[in-house]
């Protein structure tokens, strides 16, 4: 579903951002923009501590086993329609809010440069899970920058990654509340393919979660997640605006 963050223009209150590569460029002036891939974390482990009940082993385990091992957690198994719902706010809250023309997903994916990708031999190891039809793709070289914007007669590209957490705010694991978080990083190359923009932002839900005994309600947890999408990209749009 399509909606306008209502909470668009109180952002700067849980705004958290990095330093980025060019202050000075422009995404207005280098629009349309093409969006390559948007792609997120599997689980939603707590914040600054390895998820010991779900984890990578460093990418060994694959997102078709994690999600045998979660198919009873909520957290995983909503893990594609949250990455997908991630997909398309970014596309359209940069079109609503920040103004700006965006390519059309299936007009990318169905492009002839764009098929001829061919993922990094290193996306083997990657444990992300991409929004629907998507590469497994975090960036693609000057070369081929220039060609598939030719073709898309656009002027830049952009590359969105999403990490899901849960942390606790108050008491303990024993006994306390937690509420979710979500770390959006976003990678902006120019029509020659030369990174102009890697910024991260982070935002907290408002609302909580009771824990007790480390037994939580995950499907209320997971249900603040798309507000807080919004948020965050909210945030990128506010800055480079």
């Amino acid at each position: 579903m399509k909606k306008l963050n209502i909470g668009f223009l109180a952002i700067f209150t849980t705004i958290f951002l990095s330093s980025c590569i060019s202050n000075n460029f422009a995404i207005k002036a280098n629009e349309p923009v093409a969006i390559l891939s948007v792609r997120g974390t599997l689980n939603v482990p707590w914040l600054e501590e390895r998820d010991d009940d779900y984890k990578d082993l460093d990418g060994m385990i694959t997102n078709s086993i994690n999600k045998i091992f979660g198919k009873n957690n909520p957290e995983i198994q909503t893990a594609q329609d949250r990455i997908n719902y991630a997909d398309e706010q970014f596309a359209y809250l940069l079109e609503t809010n920040m103004g700006i023309t965006v390519v059309p997903k299936d007009k990318i994916i169905n492009s002839k440069q764009y098929k001829a990708i061919t993922p990094s031999i290193f996306t083997f190891s990657d444990t992300k899970i991409y929004a629907d039809n998507y590469k497994k793709i975090d960036e693609i070289g000057s070369q081929k920058t220039k060609l598939l914007l030719r073709e898309l007669n656009a002027k830049s590209t952009i590359f969105v990654t999403f990490t899901f957490n849960k942390k606790v705010v108050e008491g303990s694991k024993l006994k306390g509340q937690i509420t979710a978080s979500v770390t959006m990083d976003v990678d902006v190359y120019d029509c020659r393919g030369h990174q102009k923009i890697m910024d991260t932002f982070t935002a907290d839900s408002s609302q909580l979660v009771e824990i007790l005994k480390t037994n939580y309600d995950k499907d209320a947890l997971v249900e603040l997640f798309p507000e807080i999408i919004d948020l965050v990209i909210n945030q990128f749009i506010v800055k480079y605006m």
